[in-house]
Order: structure tokens, then sequence, then C-alpha cells
């Protein structure tokens, strides 16, 4: 069975290569975006590796976690002592310096810092759980991504329906202290902290001034993702791309194509990469 999913998942990515260069004449030089793309092949085989032995899986997704949360804490450090020169260069929301991490690119934590804050309260108890936890939850507030804040929110109601945590009194009340005191003595340090927070927040749930709103609200981008931003791509490339797949354009900016239109929701671009039946094939795997 491992050996029919590994070769339906090669023949797939084998398949957006042949569509990449049949729509090259089009879009351009699908060399860029293949490169990207054949990239997940170690992740693929090291999933199927791991797969086998229990023990060892536990031990790899345990050095992520804590990965992912150096790489969070790496944000506050550079609002103390300003940009790692060779980290991805600062970018601006809402007046505000947005840092990139040690995960990568300005918004690479807020595509993994949601499931990394769900996985680590099934690899860790106690103290160890609860520190994580709140350099998590802070993080995704200090990285100016709506990404990173919704996939902890996911996360949190997810933990919640599946019954692994509990919101008590004291638990809710000892995150709460200790955000309040964490935000309280980095705004005694650190201006931009000081004033950010909130600013964001407001701008987040769309309560801001005019003249602080840069950007859409979290309930109209969670709308747009699954509404405008795919129609817009799909009315670009066209509704055969979705049926057949345009190969590494369909990523756009994801791919290093970034004057196409990108969906921004891994499901339809998924579809519009490698077409449906290769779609039904991935779609299957992560299941």
């Amino acid at each position: 069975m491992t050996t029919q999913i590994i070769g339906g998942i090669l023949f797939c990515l084998w398949y957006a290569v042949i569509m990449s260069f049949f729509y090259s004449d089009l879009y351009g030089d699908p060399l860029i975006g293949i490169a990207r793309l054949t990239f997940i092949l170690p992740y693929i085989v090291l999933f199927f590796v791991l797969q086998r032995n229990q023990g060892e899986s536990l031990y790899v997704w345990k050095i992520l976690v804590l990965f992912v949360a150096i790489a969070v804490l790496t944000i506050p450090y550079q609002m103390f002592f300003g940009h790692i020169t060779w980290f991805a260069e600062p970018g601006e929301r809402a007046g505000i310096l947005r840092y990139a991490s040690l995960a990568g690119s300005l918004t690479s934590l807020g595509g993994v810092l949601g499931a990394v804050f769900f996985v680590s309260f099934f690899l860790f108890n106690g103290i160890t759980r609860f520190l994580l936890a709140i350099i998590f939850i802070i993080g995704s507030i200090l990285s100016l991504q709506k990404a990173a804040i919704g996939g902890v929110l996911l996360s949190l109601a997810l933990l919640f329906w599946s019954g692994r945590l509990r919101f008590s009194a004291g638990f809710i009340t000892g995150v709460l202290l200790f955000i309040v005191v964490t935000f309280t003595i980095f705004s005694s340090v650190s201006e931009p902290i000081r004033d950010f927070p909130l600013l964001f927040l407001k701008g987040a749930f769309g309560f801001a001034d005019e003249q602080d709103m840069t950007d859409s609200t979290i309930q109209q981008s969670i709308i747009d993702r699954f509404t405008e931003l795919p129609f817009e791509s799909l009315n670009f490339f066209g509704l055969s791309s979705i049926v057949y797949g345009i190969g590494v354009f369909g990523g756009a900016g994801g791919l290093g194509y970034a004057d196409y239109p990108m969906m921004h929701n891994l499901i339809g671009e998924t579809f519009i990469i490698f077409g449906i039946p290769c779609s039904i094939v991935i779609i299957s795997f992560l299941l």
C-alpha cells in the first residue's frame, strides 16, 4: 500500500512538471516553480520512513515543535536588538515593522504555527506544554500574521473539541496574566511593542481607525480565501485549469510567480496545479 501511495504521488508530481512545460509559452519559465515543488520529495520519503517507527516519528515531531518555538522567539529578539541581517527583509503592516523569523520568509511562520501549536499538546505535558503554548500564542500576535493568529485560534477550538484542552478558570487566568505581564515588560524596553498589539488586533478584527487600516480583517480574509481570491485566480487562468491543472503556475507567488493571482487556499491551489484526478490522490494521501 505504501509503495502504491508513493507511486501515485510521484506520478502527480511528474504530471505537474509536464503541464508546467506545456503552459510555459503562456506563463513563463517553469523551472523556478518546479525546483520549489520538487522540494517536497524528501519530506514524503521521511513521512513513510517515520511511519514505520512511532518512537522516531514522535522524536522528529518534538524537534520540529522546539525548532518553531525557537523561530518564534527570534521575532521579539529582533524587536529588542534589531533586524537579523541574514533573515528575510522585514515588511510593514499598519505602520509597524513585520519581522521574518528563523522559519524563513515573512509568511512561513503563519503556515506552520497553528499545526505545531496543536501537536505540542499531544507531545508535551506540564510546565513545558504551558510555556510552549504561551510562546506560540504571543508569537502569533508578534508575527503580525493573520494566518498565525487564525491557526492558533483554530487549534484551540480543535483541542477543546477533542477534549485535550479544558478552559478552566485557572488556565485562562494564568495564560492571560502571563501575556499581560510579558507585554508590560516588553513595552518598558521596546517602544514598537508598546503600541502594536492593540493596534494590530483592532485592525485584524475591524475596529481600527481608517488611517490605521492597511489590510483586511481576519473575518474578511477567511471569506476572501473561499470566494474572491479563488474566483480571481480561475478567471485569470480559465475554468479548465482546475480540471486538468496548469502545473506550477497555479501556485502563483507561493511557487515563485508573484505576478499571478494567488488563491491563498491550499485545497484550491492543489486542484489548479495538479488537476482533479491527481488532487484527489494527494488529498486522499493526506487524509
